[in-house]
């Protein structure tokens, strides 16, 4: 894990999926998540998007997901979204 530190209000941390996979941390505080790339495992996907209600009194509106992925993740997106939807979301790109 990395962590970084701008400007007081901006504040973020890089997690590498080997991190995800040996350490299991329960990450409280998140409202902003940013995939560089599908995780290789997709129920990495819920656990990272389940950190951010750990907090009591956050709304749904708080938090904001953002994926990077290209056709060449088509494999990777299949596994998160199915196969419909996979297709749809790298044949737009």
């Amino acid at each position: 894990m990395l962590s970084f530190t701008n400007p007081p209000a901006i504040h973020f941390s890089r997690f590498l999926d080997p991190f995800a996979t040996f350490r299991r941390y329960k990450i409280r505080g998140i409202r902003n998540l940013i995939f560089y790339g599908p995780p290789d495992h997709p129920q990495f996907f819920s656990e990272f998007l389940s950190f951010p209600f750990l907090d009591d009194g956050v709304d749904a509106s708080d938090v904001t997901c953002r994926v990077l992925y290209s056709k060449y993740d088509f494999l990777a997106m299949d596994r998160i979204v199915g196969t419909k939807e996979a297709v749809a979301m790298v044949s737009a790109t």
